[in-house]
C-alpha cells in the first residue's frame, strides 16, 4: 500500500490576525483517508512559504504514523524542491 499526502494552504484573514491556514492530508492508495492534520501560521508570507510549511506539516505527520512508503504532492512541489536544493531564496 503506497501512502499519499497532500498539503493544502488557503490565506485567511480573521478579525485583527492575518496570516494562513495549512493543512495536510494522508489518504491510502484507494482515495481513503488515513489521517488530517491542520494548523494556522500568523503574518504575512508568500504563496511559496506556505506551500513549504503544508509540505514540511505533511511530512511530520507521515513520520508520526510511520507511513512507509508515501509519495508526497503539492501545487507548488517542483518550484519549492527547486528553490530548496538551490539555497538561494526566491525574489519577486
Amino acid at each position: 500500500m503506497v501512502l499519499r499526502f497532500r498539503g493544502k494552504t488557503k490565506k485567511i484573514s480573521m478579525t485583527g490576525r492575518i496570516g494562513c491556514a495549512v493543512a495536510a492530508v494522508i489518504r491510502d492508495s484507494a482515495g481513503c483517508l488515513v489521517a488530517a492534520e491542520t494548523g494556522f501560521q500568523h503574518g504575512y508570507g508568500s504563496v511559496l512559504l506556505f506551500e513549504c510549511m503544508a509540505i514540511r506539516l505533511g511530512v511530520r505527520l507521515v513520520q508520526r504514523m510511520q507511513a512507509k512508503p508515501f509519495i508526497i504532492t503539492s501545487n507548488n512541489l517542483i518550484t519549492a524542491v527547486n528553490n530548496l536544493q538551490s539555497r538561494q531564496a526566491p525574489r519577486a
